[in-house]
């Protein structure tokens, strides 16, 4: 397995153990629940913007007589499009919350890279 990229956001004058790691890349978990996936993590505002993304659809849908193949692909376009960009919404999200970038650490999975947070969680500012 290659290395993973991970952001880590901390909250100013926090203890570094309540870092948060967000993964880059492809989430899996956003391209099937959409909006049940952003809900549980409290982004309300991804989740509104989803869940009218999927009204459109259904919208555009009835009003243009899509065939079922073509309607059950524009889903999976939207589902791959949440799931490449989950990462990148938790991010903002935590940053609109006050959330600072601490570091980027390459490993290979999480614990990985919980540890060298931690190594250097230290000689960080923030």
């Amino acid at each position: 397995m290659g290395l993973r990229f991970y952001s880590v956001l901390v909250k100013p004058g926090a203890a570094p153990e309540t870092a948060r790691f967000v993964r880059d890349g492809f989430h899996f978990w956003a391209f099937v629940f959409t909006v049940a996936w952003a809900l549980y993590r409290r982004m309300w505002f991804a989740a509104l913007l989803i869940a009218a993304a999927i009204a459109a659809l259904v919208l555009v849908d009835q009003a243009l007589g899509w065939p079922t193949g073509v309607a059950l692909a524009a889903q999976a376009v939207l589902g791959i499009l949440v799931g490449l960009e989950a990462g990148a919404w938790q991010r903002a999200t935590l940053e609109r919350r006050g959330w600072v970038e601490a570091a980027v650490i390459a490993a290979p999975n999480r614990d990985t890279a919980e540890q060298r947070f931690a190594e250097m969680a230290h000689t960080l500012r923030t």
